[in-house]
This record gives structure tokens, sequence and C-alpha cells, in this order.
């Protein structure tokens, strides 16, 4: 009922890739099957690109299978069933020529993350660390891990991962100089698995009060058709490595999506429902406002519109020694959230959630 490019606070150009420079490449998407993972695909396979998707979810690939096998070629979409945290399932795919690695999987729910700290660990970094380990083994000329903006002075444990991750990203650039290992960050996407914004749309369609946790609560949104498009671009554009961060424009109070839906879904249903909320404070983990970068990181444009490029100041020195020490305490038999946070702070630059938001106040 609600076309999602139509909200004016979200309004941004949304462009289909195009570069028939990709025609015949083999493309190996990790998260392939996940919100951002599968517009990857799908933009890969309009301009004729061979598709080869690992994912964990089962349902997932299956909707992407049905949605792709009347419309493609013999072969141009391959999927697994597959988990990026065990390094032995990557030999399945010794044998294909691979233009990119895409990294797209992650568990990414700030909450759900909290409570299970070694899965997360497990999928975001070692698999991260995997994926990493196998373009380079394969000799894969490009690859593009996604990021997000909780990497940023992160105040959860999933943003800590992402953290970790362009580290690690960094890292092998530094080692493979031949090769192409870059990060791609961005805030949030409308309208992915678990995205505030369709619930807002079923709250205004039967006349709900929206639950928003505060009203000084601000985000960064991009469509998930022009985050993927920008990851690609990035992909394809660049000869160097590096961070890259999307241009988000400017934050949005979450109180203003849900007031502005709720004006719309009155006027297409004729309602005349009062816009109430109902405050719900903070869950662990999160932000009043997130950042898209460090306060040390200079940001400067790139030849790419809607591209930036981040000079960064990420200490990747330490990071295998920093992974040993995290996997150390996860797997203590007396686990101590003190000294597990103190890690963290020390080498990603942790903030517990209640010292970040008490400076914004």
């Amino acid at each position: 009922m609600i076309n999602f490019e139509d909200i004016k606070l979200l309004k941004k150009t949304i462009t289909n890739f195009s570069n028939q420079d990709l025609k015949g490449k083999t493309f190996l998407i990790f998260g392939g099957a996940g919100s951002i993972g599968k517009e990857i695909c799908k933009q890969l396979l309009s301009n004729e690109a061979k598709v080869i998707v690992a994912d964990a979810s089962e349902y997932n690939l299956y909707t992407l299978e049905e949605q792709y096998n009347e419309q493609l070629q013999q072969g141009q979409l391959e999927t697994h069933l597959f988990d990026i945290s065990r390094d032995s399932e990557f030999s399945k795919f010794r044998d294909y020529q691979l233009h990119a690695t895409i990294n797209a999987a992650a568990y990414k729910h700030v909450p759900i993350a909290e409570k299970n700290l070694k899965k997360v660990f497990n999928n975001n970094v070692l698999g991260c660390l995997n994926v990493l380990e196998f373009t380079k083994q394969k000799n894969i000329e490009n690859h593009i891990f996604v990021s997000s903006d909780k990497a940023v002075n992160p105040t959860n444990f999933m943003g800590s991962t992402k953290t970790l991750g362009e580290k690690l990203v960094k890292r092998f650039a530094k080692d493979n100089s031949s090769l192409n290992f870059s990060s791609v960050r961005f805030g949030n996407v409308f309208a992915s698995s678990g995205s505030v914004i369709p619930k807002f749309v079923d709250y205004a369609i039967n006349g709900r009060a929206y639950p928003i946790t505060d009203r000084e609560m601000k985000r960064y949104f991009m469509s998930i058709p022009e985050a993927a498009f920008l990851i690609l671009k990035a992909l394809t554009s660049f000869d160097h490595s590096g961070i890259y961060l999307l241009d988000m424009k400017q934050l949005i109070k979450i109180v203003d999506i849900a007031e502005e839906i709720h004006k719309m879904v009155n006027k297409k249903l004729g309602h005349n429902n009062k816009f109430q909320v109902i405050i719900t404070g903070m869950r662990d983990g999160e932000k009043l406002i997130e950042e898209l970068s460090k306060d040390s990181e200079k940001i400067k444009n790139s030849c790419i519109e809607g591209i930036l490029e981040v000079e960064s100041q990420l200490d990747e020195e330490c990071i295998y020694k920093t992974i040993d020490e995290i996997s150390s305490s996860l797997d203590h038999p007396k686990f101590s959230k003190a000294i597990f946070e103190e890690i963290l702070s020390k080498s990603v630059g942790y903030i517990k959630p209640n010292v970040f938001n008490s400076k914004l106040l």
C-alpha cells in the first residue's frame, strides 16, 4: 500500500546499476539472500553476470530461487546453504574463477546480538576472517566487506564486530597490495529485514500507537536499491583498497518518519486516526544518534557521486591478538562482562551506551 520511495523524508535518487563489463563475470556473495545481498544479486544478474549466493537461511535461499528460476539462463544463479564461520565449507568454491567476493553476511540486530555474543562473534568476525582468507588464497582480485555506521564509536557488540571487520579488511589490504580489500560503511536501509518502517505501516493501518524508544532518536536512512547500487559502484570503480562511506545525507528523527507514514496511510484509507506515540526507552546497546565517522577520521569526496572516502586511523596491527583475546574471554568458564567490555574498549573504542548517550543530552 505504501511505496517506501514516496516517503519524503527518505527521498533520494535510486539508480539501477549498469555496467556491461560485468557480463559473464562470476561473483560470490556471502549473505547473498539477505536484504542487501539479494538486491546486489538482482543488480548483478541484470548485467548478465553469474552470481553464486552463499547464505545460512534456507527460507531466504528458497525465496531467491523462486524469484529467478524461470527468468535466468541455466547456471546464471547458483545457491548454497552455507555457514561462513566454518572454514572447511569454503572448499566447495575452490574451482570457481571469481571476479569478486562480497561479504554481506552478518547478524545485525543489536538487542539479539547482545544476548548471543559467541554466535555473533563466530559469524561476524571469524566468518569475516574466513572470507578474507579464502579471497587471498584464491587470489581473487576484489573484495567488499559490508560494514555499518554502528562500527563508529560502538556502544554494542554488533557494532564492535563491524569495527573488527573493518580492521581485518584493512590488515588484509596492507598485507596483500596486489588485491583490493575494501569496506563500505553506511547507515540503515528502510524496508529491510527487521526494519521499523513496515511495522509503522502496520500500526498506521490498525490505528495503533507507535512505540518509539525516544523522541530524539535519529538515524541515517537509505533505500536498499540505492545502497546496493553504490556498493557495486565502489566494487567496480576504485583500483585501490579503502574504507568507503555512502553519502547518507541528513539524520532523520524516527518519530518524524512515523508521523509521515501515519499521514500517508490516513490519506490513502480515508482514516482520521490521531497520531499517538508510546515512549518505550532505549534497548541494550542502542545509541540515541548514530554516527558515520569518528572525529579522528578524515572524509573526502571520491570520483564517484554518492561515495566518500574515509582516511581511517584504525590500528589493525594487533587485530589477531584482539580476536584471540575476545575468543578466550567468551570461552572462559567464568565469563566476565566487565573484562569483555574492557577488551572491546581498548581494541575497538567500545563505549557503554549510557555513557555515550549522556553526552548528547
